[in-house]
């Protein structure tokens, strides 16, 4: 008897490999959902710390837990940020969404930042990204969306730090409004150079910056250290980004997710950044008077660095030229004045 051109098998074997065909199909389309964790290291962040969890729990991709880390405060950011602990379930265009907030109040710690990211760092490494959030920044809704897509699509990328922004709302003096024009200006610089470098970027800033869990651990294995960050550098997230570097992974800056980060609003606020940040590049640079960091300057991550020394060792030797210049035509009675040195 022929068979009828639309008859199919029936029989339960080959049924059962249909079966199985279409839940390997319907299995190989699903891509896996990573896990994320947010590290907040706090300190004295009474005034920022509340809008800092608003805006994590509004972004469109939500983190699966954050771990909010106080430590040697004096103020009332564990009370503000108790306020927010626990289970949190919202709904986003992708569906329903829970993250888990946890306050961690550890009390005097000598280590201060790096003690405080070390601690969140084991709390969060089941998970598959740490995300380092200063106590000071406010991300753009699609911010967290933005980095997981940025380092899931490429495995060697190590971590991806956001576009930084100085915060201008709620400037108390004009003092600060003129100091946090310079540090925008400093910064969106800073971020230009990086995404015209192939978005190669020099420095994981810790203000708001996604790490891959396996590349800290691969630095530690490399490095022999017990935890990710050390106090070896007075710049640990630049000596941390030089060691992911090294172990193989690549450090990049996001094309699309944004951060706004706290600015100094005072001059004196200022210089005890820049000095530091400053310092810990030359350490980096050259070994300095700790004989634990060890000085890489031809690091591919410190080339930026030497530029930015090098233009301001110019930028002084400019100045000192003009002065004496000034000074030796006074002396001779040679000084013209021209308009166009009011210019800036």
């Amino acid at each position: 008897m022929d068979r009828h051109p639309l008859a199919f098998d029936a029989s339960p074997e080959a049924l059962h490999r249909a079966l199985g065909a279409a839940v390997e199909e319907v299995a190989g389309s699903i891509k896996p959902r990573a896990t994320v964790a947010c590290v907040v290291p706090s300190y004295n962040e009474a005034e920022t710390i509340a809008s800092v969890l608003d805006a994590l729990l509004v972004q469109t991709r939500l983190p699966d837990v954050i771990h909010v880390v106080v430590n040697n405060t004096t103020d009332e950011t564990v009370e503000i940020a108790g306020h927010y602990a626990g289970q949190h379930v919202l709904d986003r265009p992708e569906g329903t969404q829970l993250v888990e907030i946890y306050v961690h109040d550890i009390g005097e710690n000598p280590d201060k930042k790096v003690g405080a990211l070390n601690y969140g760092f084991f709390l969060a490494e089941g998970c598959d990204y740490i995300i380092g959030v200063d106590g000071d920044t406010t991300p753009e809704p699609t911010a967290i969306k933005d980095l997981v897509d940025e380092i899931m699509s490429d495995d060697r990328i190590g971590g991806i730090s956001a576009i930084y922004s100085i915060d201008d709302s709620a400037l108390p003096t004009a003092t600060a409004k003129f100091l946090t024009a310079g540090q925008r200006a400093q910064f969106a610089a800073f971020n230009m150079q990086n995404l015209l470098r192939g978005r190669n970027m020099a420095v994981l800033g810790g203000q708001f910056s996604i790490f891959s869990t396996q590349a800290l651990r691969d630095v530690m294995t490399l490095t022999h250290q017990r935890a990710p960050w050390v106090k070896d550098s007075e710049v640990e997230d630049s000596l941390l980004s030089l060691q992911i570097k090294s172990a193989g992974y690549l450090t990049k800056i996001s094309a699309t997710a944004r951060a706004h980060v706290g600015g100094m609003n005072t001059l004196r606020a200022l210089d005890a950044q820049q000095v530091k940040w400053n310092f810990g590049a030359i350490e980096l640079m050259w070994p300095g008077q700790r004989g634990d960091t060890k000085g890489q300057p031809f690091h591919p991550n410190l080339r930026l660095r030497w530029f930015e020394h090098l233009s301001m060792v110019l930028n002084i030797i400019t100045r000192g030229m003009f002065f004496s210049l000034l000074l030796a035509s006074l002396s001779i009675d040679a000084f013209v004045f021209s308009p166009w040195w009011l210019i800036p």
